[in-house]
C-alpha cells in the first residue's frame, strides 16, 4: 500500500528529538534521566545552573530544585516560577559528559 503524504499526521525530518520519560533529583545538583529510547544518565545540572541567572533559585534552594517535573511531551524538565530545560540541552550536557 502506497502512503500519501497528504493524509499523514507528522512529517518526519531527520532524528527524532530527544524525550525524557522520568527523572529524578540526586545529591548536588545533579538528576537521574530516562529517555524515551531506555537510555539512562545522570547528568550534573550545576553548570547549567549556574551559566543563566534565571536559574539562580535552582542554586540556593533545595526544596524548589527537588520539585524537578517532567514538561506533558516529555521535552523538558520543569520547577515552579515558570523554570525549565529543555531535553535538547540535557541531552547535550549529558552527551558532553562522557567525553
Amino acid at each position: 500500500m502506497t502512503r500519501n503524504p497528504e493524509e499523514d499526521d507528522l512529517m518526519v525530518m531527520g532524528a527524532p528529538l530527544p524525550r525524557l520519560a522520568e527523572a529524578e533529583p540526586l545529591d548536588g545538583r545533579r538528576v537521574r534521566l530516562l529517555w524515551m529510547s531506555g537510555e539512562t544518565a545522570i547528568v550534573d545540572l550545576a553548570p547549567i545552573l549556574a551559566s543563566r541567572r534565571i536559574y539562580a533559585p535552582l542554586l540556593g534552594n533545595e526544596a524548589l530544585f527537588r520539585g524537578l517535573r517532567i514538561a506533558e511531551w516529555g521535552n523538558a524538565l520543569q520547577w515552579d516560577g515558570d523554570l525549565e530545560i529543555s531535553a535538547v540541552w540535557l541531552h547535550r550536557a549529558q552527551c558532553m559528559s562522557c567525553n
